[in-house]
């Protein structure tokens, strides 16, 4: 059975400019995602799907192929990731030879090969549309907090105004590190998370969604902490 991995990976990032290929630790930032890709010995192809020049050469650099963005809605900045998906599946013909896609983000450092493992193995198993890895932040969102028009502070759902913590239900959140499933499933589904979907449960240390400046320095801390780990400094 073969699988293929897609990396979605658009130019014009606002909030961290040119956030998929910047440097982190010394490297693109979209390196790890690739050669975690390649390191799971699972992928017949990792493809980056990208509307930028500058994204493509860095993914040929490390051995990724590229395909460029056919559409204007996939290359905009809303364009939901399960149309990137569709577009690259249905432009080189995957499903007639391709069992499965996993969609991995290229700003992903702290994700590693073994998830990639792990998600496919969970794919194979069972009778389920997406597989995807979700954290527990610890956050009850029951006791969430907002700014009113008069600039006060103010709980979002007063019911919860003198709930203890440990009462409330714990919140899973998706990590934003990777999307398993069929082929056939990414043609015919409209949303990832309206699906028949099984998590992969993981540490909230290794998860960061870099959104903007703080984002990438807590990414670098807990990157920097996890390889000192495994050197056993």
């Amino acid at each position: 059975m073969s699988q293929v991995a897609v990396i979605p990976a658009r130019g014009g990032s606002k909030r961290i400019p040119k956030k998929n290929i910047k440097l982190f630790h010394g490297r693109p930032i979209i390196a790890y995602a690739i050669e975690n890709c390649f390191e799971t010995q699972l992928f017949s192809k990792v493809i980056v799907s990208t509307d930028d020049d500058s994204i493509a050469k860095v993914a040929e650099t490390h051995g990724a192929e590229v395909y460029f963005r056919q559409k204007r809605e996939t290359s905009s900045d809303i364009a939901p990731v399960i149309n990137v998906v569709q577009e690259l599946i249905n432009a080189q013909s995957l499903e007639e030879k391709t069992y499965s896609v996993c969609c991995v983000f290229p700003c992903t450092p702290l994700l590693s090969s073994e998830f990639l493992v792990q998600g496919y193995e969970i794919l194979l198993n069972n009778d389920v549309d997406f597989v995807f890895p979700v954290y527990n932040p610890g956050i009850s969102i029951e006791r969430s907090l907002f700014i009113n028009q008069k600039g006060y502070v103010q709980l979002s759902n007063k019911e919860f105004a003198n709930s203890p913590t440990n009462t409330l239900t714990d919140h899973l959140f998706d990590t934003g590190q990777y999307y398993w499933a069929r082929t056939k499933t990414w043609l015919s589904s409209e949303s990832i998370l309206g699906a028949k979907n099984i998590p992969q449960i993981i540490s909230k240390l290794s998860v960061v969604d870099i959104d903007d400046e703080d984002d990438w320095r807590l990414a670098e801390i807990l990157f920097s902490t996890d390889r000192e780990g495994e050197k056993g400094v």
